[in-house]
């Protein structure tokens, strides 16, 4: 009994080891992949003609913003969930605007503006996520060099000091630099190569320029404790600078949404209802569809496109 009980001990330990295995599935059963996966192989068929001639700039561009998909699969999946938002979008204002005067007016300008946004949101979004890295970037550059500074008094060489940078938590510069670690660890580089890397294809111009003087001073093999100490006070000078900047700018945008959007609001709106009491004749449109055009679609069409030219304007900011 106590050797049947053991073997019964093993095997449980066996299978939770494994978790791949379970009561009625073969070992080698692998996990059906997700809805998300299944949909980026649907658009890979199309994408897969785009990546016969792969553009390099998309190609880096994804490197840049962390994203491990091909220049092909991003242009197909653009291309293909565009497409399936339009087509909602024209059932969907169909069904809101039917039994409508001008009503093809409207679907058809939702169903095209949301294509065309549609479009625009992808390289957008990797235009902005490769703006926050630069901000993090910069953000904790100042810190990470102070810190750096610290290690090579120490006696730490170059290349220690990026293996202790990568492993701490310094956001987007530690992720950087375990991109050298990995290619000097895995794929058998030395340390030079690996930095010239991450140089030609970073995002940041910031870590850019730190990474060139540190692969200086590993080929010179000294003064990199000088280095880092002074360029750690250029940087939170320039830190400092930037929040009063942003100060400045953001005040001036503030004053210009009130005396440009918010009194064109009302003046529009004044016109609209003196255009109705007088009977005055539009001609493109009736005083009601033009305020309902005006409140319902340009408003917040005016209002969407501030708010994102203030997302791309401090998107790169280090406040």
């Amino acid at each position: 009994m106590k050797k049947i009980k053991k073997k019964k001990g093993v095997s449980e330990g066996t299978e939770s080891q494994t978790g791949n295995t379970s009561v009625g599935k073969p070992a080698g059963h692998k996990a059906k992949p997700n809805l998300a996966e299944r949909y980026k192989h649907f658009c890979y068929r199309f994408g897969i003609y785009f990546d016969r001639k792969p553009n390099t700039d998309l190609a880096k561009s994804l490197y840049q913003a962390d994203i491990e998909i091909t220049p092909g699969m991003f242009i197909s999946l653009a291309i293909i969930t565009s497409l399936f938002v339009a087509v909602f979008m024209f059932v969907i204002s169909t069904v809101l605007f039917y039994g409508m005067p001008n009503a093809f007016v409207y679907v058809f300008s939702l169903t095209f503006l949301t294509l065309g946004l549609s479009l625009g949101g992808f390289p957008f979004a990797l235009y902005n996520k490769v703006s926050n890295k630069n901000m993090n970037i910069q953000h904790e550059i100042p810190f990470a060099l102070s810190y750096m500074s610290v290690l090579a008094s120490g006696g730490s060489s170059p290349l220690d000091v990026i293996r202790r940078v990568a492993a701490e938590d310094y956001g987007e510069i530690s992720r950087e630099l375990s991109k050298v670690m990995y290619r000097i660890d895995a794929l058998g580089e030395d340390g030079n190569t690996a930095m010239s890397y991450l140089i030609q294809n970073t995002s940041s111009e910031h870590l850019r320029a730190v990474c060139i003087d540190i692969s200086n001073a590993m080929q010179a093999g000294g003064g990199l404790q000088a280095y880092l100490e002074l360029k750690s006070k250029e940087l939170m000078e320039m830190r400092r600078q930037a929040q009063k900047a942003f100060v400045d700018s953001l005040s001036i945008y503030g004053e210009g949404y009130l005396s440009g959007i918010v009194m064109s609001v009302v003046l529009v709106v004044l016109m609209i209802v003196i255009c109705s009491a007088l009977g005055i004749d539009l001609k493109i449109m009736t005083p009601r569809q033009l305020f309902n055009f005006f409140v319902y679609f340009a408003l917040p069409f005016i209002n969407l496109m501030f708010i994102l030219m203030l997302w791309m304007k401090y998107s790169r900011s280090v406040v």
